[in-house]
């Protein structure tokens, strides 16, 4: 059995847990830790202030991050549903108080309390954006 440690110097909280098809892990929920792990060439590699939303794609045998983006804006965020599709796509629901945009050609609500994302498999690229309720 495998154990890690995921976090930083602050307030973590894991609320998501999903297996890729390749058997990576992926694990979403916020923080306040303005060390917590962040990859280069994701979406986000920079702590965005307040509590932020984030994303861990973790290789299950070594326990190594393979990608970390945060999610967010410069307010409170945090993810709390993540899932891939049969492309390996990863999509990500959570809530911000923040101002986060519509895509393009995406149903969406501006202003509103929660999010749903489409990433890459990587992380390296944020395809869709949306915002709906209140």
């Amino acid at each position: 059995i495998n154990a890690t440690y995921l976090g930083g110097i602050d307030h973590d909280a894991c609320y998501a847990i999903e297996f890729a098809d390749n058997g990576n892990l992926i694990i979403a929920g916020g923080t306040k830790s303005l060390n917590f792990p962040s990859t280069a060439g994701v979406h986000d590699d920079t702590y965005n202030i307040q509590p932020d939303g984030f994303i861990t794609i973790l290789n299950p045998e070594t326990l190594e991050i393979v990608a970390s983006t945060f999610v967010g804006t410069n307010l409170y965020d945090q993810v709390y549903f993540v899932q891939t599709d049969p492309d390996g796509n990863i999509y990500a629901f959570g809530q911000s108080n923040g101002n986060m945009p519509i895509t393009p050609g995406c149903y969406g609500q501006a202003n509103s309390g929660q999010f749903l994302r489409k990433y890459a498999s990587n992380l390296a690229t944020l395809s869709l954006n949306t915002t709906i309720g209140m």
